[in-house]
């Protein structure tokens, strides 16, 4: 059964009355994201240069992260911690939106990465890889809160989809993993 979380995050695309949320949650539940396999998807790290998310090796944790939302930088600095209870997993951190909305760039993820010390991949991308409907996730990534995370086995297979941010969640949906 795919388990919906709606946990602390910056709100966007959300529903707003009971009978469209109704919906929202009987579509993402219809369209089980678990055991799909995302398409391969290019991005940017901060060197400029492309990178391809099926070119991880093993199990990935994706943040889907603005660097406006502050529930967004919460997970950054939880981020190391969590990285050296989980070695084996690559904690990827997708930048969708700068400080202003606008697809981040190369300076943008190298201050990210400094501000927040990580030593994990950020890479940035744009909106143009989202969607906010779960049924077309065979060639985007759904996203309807920020943050948002996937958990995928070695084989990029959805084995956990987390709207919001919550340490113990992701911890728990990592520890799955073996």
């Amino acid at each position: 059964m795919f388990s919906i979380f709606y946990l602390i995050g910056c709100a966007d695309m959300a529903p707003e009355s009971v009978e469209e949320k109704i919906t929202h949650v009987y579509i993402e539940e219809c369209a089980t994201l678990k055991g799909k396999q995302i398409c391969d998807f290019v991005s940017t790290d901060e060197y400029d240069q492309e990178v391809w998310f099926h070119d991880i090796e093993g199990p990935v944790l994706l943040d889907l992260s603005a660097m406006w939302c502050a529930p967004c930088q919460a997970v950054a600095r939880d981020i190391p911690e969590l990285h050296a209870q989980h070695p084996e997993v690559t904690f990827l951190t997708l930048l969708i939106e700068d400080g202003v909305g606008n697809p981040p760039d190369s300076n943008d993820i190298t201050g990210w990465k400094n501000s927040l010390d990580l030593d994990t991949p950020v890479w940035a991308n744009s909106r143009e890889l989202l969607t906010s409907n779960p049924t077309e996730i065979e060639n985007k990534l759904y996203l309807d809160a920020w943050p948002t995370f996937y958990v995928f086995d070695e084989n990029k297979e959805v084995v956990e989809y987390l709207r919001g941010y919550n340490k113990d969640t992701i911890n728990d949906s990592l520890e799955s993993l073996y």
